[in-house]
């Protein structure tokens, strides 16, 4: 996880307009995602469409992202990654399959602006080196 990508993240939070429509992702013939109340609410800031959990704007932000998600959990060494085109654009809701380890190795990595270390299981345990995402 690039510097760049959190920047981008936080670019998307606090400027990005996207649009909680059915027709959005449809028209683009990417994913056909829905929402889980099966309704749409329009126009709405990033932020809040993401905090309100909308499958339709997450996939249209993920697809404007410059950086690429596989590719991030790739270099985060999550392990059993199936070829990127099996996720497509719904790689943003969820559909890889992460163990607990790998899940708090990320966000670790992400609440350290990018920059990955092993996880210590014990304050003994050496540190190891660290790389960005």
């Amino acid at each position: 996880m690039s510097k760049e990508y959190n920047v981008e993240l936080q670019k998307l939070f606090l400027e990005m307009m996207c649009n909680d429509a059915q027709s959005f992702v449809r028209l683009q013939n990417i994913y056909n995602p829905e929402n889980f109340d099966e309704q749409y609410s329009g126009p709405l800031f990033a932020k809040d469409a993401l905090v309100k959990s909308r499958n339709v704007p997450a996939v249209e932000l993920n697809l404007r992202l410059k950086t690429d998600l596989y590719g991030v959990l790739k270099s985060g060494d999550v392990k059993n990654l199936r070829e990127e085109t099996f996720y497509g654009a719904g790689i943003v809701l969820g559909a890889v399959e992460l163990n607990m380890e790998e899940l708090l190795q990320l966000y670790v990595a992400l609440a350290r602006e990018g920059q990955w270390v092993p996880l210590r299981r014990q304050k003994e345990d050496a540190l190891a080196v660290r790389k960005h995402l």
